[in-house]
């Protein structure tokens, strides 16, 4: 019954979530009234009244988080803000990231209610802000806001779920001061001097991000290879502190003490070994996670722990259904807002295969290496559906990579690493050096391993985006084999797998194309599709050597499409908004040739050999016309945002015009060369709507019924210009935003563009 009650609150959190509006939590005590009928229905009033009640929780919840976010009034204003940092300042060339818990937000009209957290960027290095420490900064902020892509990251929705109300940098000022200093006993500080220890113990090691990730949780400082080797392995889980690392202290601690509670003997009357060393078990996880900052991972991890050890505390036998379905009521009560996590699922889906798979065992006892496997196997297939439906990939070595990697993170390289750590706060010196290094050669022997493994092209599994109901069929499947005996009972298991490797997305027909414009913020990046070939326009920028738009926007929205080749790059010209993502596509893709206005740039990036484009290229792919207008010779001699390729697309019905960051001078020059030919029913915006472009005669010619704007969230530049925006709506072209709207598709299943922006079509509540 109690797992009957989880999965109804489940169920009523869940619903909540996907829901565009956020209605009061009120409306859903409306069904207490049908309490009344549980003399007629108990089991269906039962559900109905609990998943009523996660329903109205989750809106509770939700409702103060977002009532904590920043005014928009205030967006951009000069503000004061004092506050505690809380997080692990994340370092960048002349830069670093951190989040404070705020206490104060105030300037000169007067204080106003400050949101819960905030996310700040200090840019130069005059102020080193430490954890645990009190500071009073003036900071300028803006909502929460993010990319927002079919297939990629909702950043938006993450601040939301970690009640981070504002976002926004420092401002250099001198009254920027430290009112109070670290705590002695601040746990923060402690983990910040703990980081801050083994990397300098590890200093010109690689794999010193990897252990301070084990030992802390932080894992600031693992590098984009490590993590793109750990996903295409499948072994990303061990690089975070979660149930798994978790679960690997208490087991440990809990039979180390048994042990020695029994060898000493005393006390066994009035505490019995089991349960003196489930209370060691518990007290020593809970302090692990402490290290780790309480990440909402050990917290799932810490809340199942404890339901699990209370059984044996209380010596009482706890069915696996009961305290799962207390564990799963437990973690959504205290955080309903965690459903949106990856890791929520895949930690109560792990747990649930485990239970389901040694639950009811009878029989003799087996070999304990093959009872791992079945185990691992199970696992492996269980996860498979939720998996693809969440990332759209799954590593096919995974399975050998965690049979190998598990047992040696799990029980050579994490305790030489946690003691190692623990002494180097308590009495550093050459013990504490041998197990950190210990552990970082036993870890680079295991990645050598692992790079091996990742080397192979079949090593990942690509998918496009799954439907809900292929998952849901696949995951019946996977039910059946688990469950059933015998082959005939399997092989209809495996039937039910079918949906998995048979969904495809839907390619225009022969004479049509669909063109998307993704949202990567101040800058351009878009695809071309027609039946069988595909074009990318432009990558957007790169923030930062770890951060760039082409590996987290462009790629995955082409993975969504399953789109595995691209035909053809274009580049429209050199600045960084347009070319800063070409290097990780170039490297995730095959390509049949790049155009470009700067192939020089190209080739300095990754030794990619371009071709000019210009005025008088031409090709035909399904049905569907592609003419290059610009530049010219003149206007490629003038560089810059004037010579960047301008590309016409004409199909059977419906055309489209990609500008690049085009000015008056080169819009004037295709009104002259191409007069009315220009005409096109789609436009995007020349240089994102800025006040140097869209001249009059220039959209007298074109004339689009759409004009789509890549711009970013309150763009410093302005873009777009007011005055541009007013020459849209006078001549009566509809007008769409990436930083509004999100990503942008349009497509012609007639005659007619359809229009569909991405961020109304999947609308969240948290959205302004």
């Amino acid at each position: 019954m109690i797992l009957t009650h989880g999965l109804a609150f489940l169920s009523g959190t869940l619903g909540v979530q996907l829901l565009p509006e956020l209605p009061h939590w009120w409306w859903f005590m409306t069904v207490l009234p049908f309490a009344f009928l549980r003399r007629w229905w108990p089991l269906g009033v039962h559900v109905l009244l609990v998943a009523a009640l996660g329903a109205a929780w989750a809106c509770y919840v939700a409702t103060g988080v977002l009532n904590q976010q920043l005014d928009p009034k205030l967006e951009g204003q000069d503000l004061w803000v004092e506050g505690r940092m809380v997080s692990i300042p994340r370092y960048r060339k002349q830069s670093q990231r951190f989040d404070i818990q705020t206490s104060r937000l105030f300037n000169e009209q007067g204080e106003y209610s400050p949101p819960q957290r905030i996310r700040l960027n200090l840019y130069g290095v005059d102020l080193k802000p430490q954890p645990g420490e009190v500071w009073r900064l003036l900071v300028r902020l803006k909502r929460p806001h993010g990319f927002y892509n079919p297939g990629g990251f909702d950043y938006q929705g993450w601040l939301f779920s970690n009640r981070i109300g504002a976002a926004g940098y420092v401002r250099k000022n001198s009254a920027n001061r430290r009112i109070q200093i670290a705590g002695v006993w601040d746990l923060s500080r402690i983990r910040w001097q703990l980081i801050q220890r083994i990397e300098s113990r590890l200093r010109n090691n690689n794999t010193a991000g990897l252990i301070t990730a084990l030992v802390s949780g932080y894992r600031g400082g693992i590098s984009s290879a490590q993590w793109d080797l750990s996903i295409r392995t499948g072994v990303s889980h061990l690089l975070a502190i979660s149930g798994l690392h978790i679960g690997l202290v208490a087991g440990a601690v809990f039979f180390l003490s048994r042990w020695v509670w029994s060898i000493l003997g005393f006390g066994l009357l009035r505490l019995p070994a089991p349960q003196f060393a489930g209370l060691c078990s518990f007290i020593a996880a809970a302090l692990y996670a402490a290290i780790a900052g309480f990440a909402l991972p050990t917290q799932r991890a810490l809340i199942m722990l404890a339901i699990v050890l209370s059984g044996l505390l209380w010596r009482r036998r706890i069915a696996t259904g009961h305290w799962f379905g207390v564990a799963l009521l437990a973690v959504l009560i205290a955080d309903p807002l965690s459903v949106w996590s990856a890791g929520f699922w895949l930690s109560f889906g792990a747990v649930g295969i485990i239970a389901l798979l040694i639950s009811g065992r009878r029989g003799p006892k087996r070999n304990r290496f093959f009872e791992v496997l079945r185990i691992q196997w199970g696992i492996s297939l269980g996860l498979l559906p939720l998996l693809l439906l969440l990332f759209q990939k799954v590593s096919v070595v995974g399975p050998a990579a965690n049979l190998i990697a598990i047992p040696i993170v799990g029980f050579i390289v994490t305790p030489l690493a946690l003691s190692g750590g623990v002494l180097e706060l308590l009495s550093p010196g050459s013990v504490s050096a041998a197990l950190l290094n210990a552990a970082a050669w036993m870890l680079a022997k295991l990645w050598w391993l692992l790079e091996y493994l990742g080397s192979w092209s079949w090593s990942q599994w690509q998918t496009p985006q799954l439907p809900l109901w292929s998952v849901v069929c696949a995951s019946f499947g996977i039910v059946i084999i688990m469950t059933l005996k015998g082959m005939p009972g399997r092989l209809l298991g495996v039937f039910w797998l079918l949906p998995l490797f048979l969904v495809e997305q839907g390619r225009p027909l022969p004479g049509f194309a669909r063109l998307t414009l993704l949202d990567v913020g101040q800058g351009l990046a878009t695809v071309i599709e027609t039946t069988s070939h595909v074009l990318v326009y432009d990558t957007g920028p790169r923030y930062s050597d770890q951060f760039d738009t082409g590996k987290a926007v462009v790629i995955p929205y082409l993975y969504q499409r399953g789109i595995s080749r691209i035909d053809k790059l274009m580049i429209s010209h050199g600045d960084n908004d347009h070319i800063g993502g070409t290097a990780s596509v170039l490297g995730a893709f095959p390509m049949a040739s790049v155009l470009s206005s700067v192939p020089h740039k190209l080739w300095a990036i990754n030794k990619t050999r371009a071709k000019y484009c210009h005025s008088g290229q031409a090709w035909t792919w399904d049905g569907v016309k592609f003419s290059v207008l610009a530049p010219s010779a003149p206007l490629r001699q003038r560089g810059h945002n004037n010579a960047s390729c301008v590309l016409r697309i004409e199909g059977r019905c419906g055309s489209i015009l990609l500008t690049g960051d085009i000015e008056a001078l080169t819009e004037q020059h295709l009104v002259n060369s191409y007069g009315k030919s220009l005409a096109s029913d789609v436009l995007v915006a020349p240089h994102h709507g800025s006040r140097s472009s869209s001249t009059a005669s220039f959209l007298e010619a074109v004339k689009p019924q759409w004009v789509l704007i890549p711009s970013g969230y309150r763009s410093r530049y302005g873009h777009p210009h007011p005055h541009v925006l007013t020459r849209y709506t006078r001549r009566g072209f509809g007008v769409l935003t990436s930083a509004k709207h999100g990503a942008i598709e349009v497509a012609w299943p007639g005659c007619r563009p359809k229009v569909m922006a991405y961020r109304q079509t999947h609308k969240r509540y948290w959205f302004d």
